[in-house]
């Protein structure tokens, strides 16, 4: 994830103000769970815009953009040039790196908030924050959600990424990631470091990384069955890197192969 200091702080005031806000209004005990993991997404993007994690010089076109807006605009391209020139061929960008199982988590998770939307009722004991607030930080949380997907759908085939996209929007309810195990999680991202450590292998283990993570295998099994044949998903890609994956008391990668 990456962008300006005015991105990153904006998007980190947006997930911290409305995730606050709604899970103080969540019956569940366990919510405080999932509450907790996706404040790891906002340490993330704090310490990234503080210039803690990775920086980087991100070229801004300047001449071109320069003598475009004077055709455009019929401005004088001389001045425009000039100031143009104070920023010179870079922009600072900020960025930090997080492991695809809590990116994919954070995504199903914040797409899940997103559509379950909140009651007027909820403004009630709220001094400061208000339904203008809360749709201003919702149009931000969703267009992060969407550029999360746009990322993922560069990285996966296109019939996988057809039905994980229908899956999750249709199925996945925020519950199901109230009780997601932190401890499965870590696991995850222990295996996804130490036991599939090249890219390609990766590569090949994302589409079933997308499906475990949703709500899908644990609905009905015909359902989910019939999902997973909808993907056509890669039938000869590492079925035995995908036996690695089956220790943790959830699900076996291996079992839902297309054979």
């Amino acid at each position: 994830m990456h962008g300006d200091y005015e991105d990153l702080n904006a998007l980190h005031s947006a997930l911290s103000d409305y995730l606050r806000f709604y899970f103080a209004h969540q019956d569940d005990v366990e919510s405080s769970s999932c509450y907790e993991n996706i404040l790891g997404l906002c340490y993330d993007i704090r310490h990234a815009y503080q210039g803690d994690r990775n920086i980087e010089s991100v070229d801004n076109n300047y001449e071109n953009i320069g003598q475009l807006a004077s055709c455009i605009f019929s401005v004088d391209s001389q001045s425009l040039q000039k100031e143009r020139n104070k920023y010179k061929s870079g922009n600072l960008y900020f960025n930090v790196e997080v492991l695809y199982p809590w990116a994919i988590f954070y995504l199903y998770t914040l797409q899940a908030i997103v559509e379950d939307h909140y009651y007027a009722s909820w403004f009630d004991d709220e001094d400061f924050y208000n339904e203008y607030l809360a749709e201003k930080d919702l149009a931000l949380i969703t267009h992060f959600v969407q550029l999360l997907w746009d990322k993922l759908r560069n990285h996966l085939p296109e019939e996988v990424m057809k039905v994980v996209w229908t899956y999750t929007r249709t199925y996945n309810h925020i519950e199901y990631y109230f009780f997601y195990p932190d401890l499965y999680m870590e696991w995850l991202c222990t295996y996804w470091i130490n036991g599939v450590k090249t890219r390609s292998e990766r590569q090949e283990l994302l589409s079933l990384l997308c499906l475990e993570l949703s709500s899908l295998l644990d609905e009905d099994p015909d359902e989910a069955w019939e999902a997973v044949q909808k993907a056509a998903l890669i039938k000869e890609k590492a079925p035995g890197r995908a036996k690695g994956i089956q220790s943790s008391g959830k699900t076996d990668f291996n079992t839902i192969m297309v054979s």
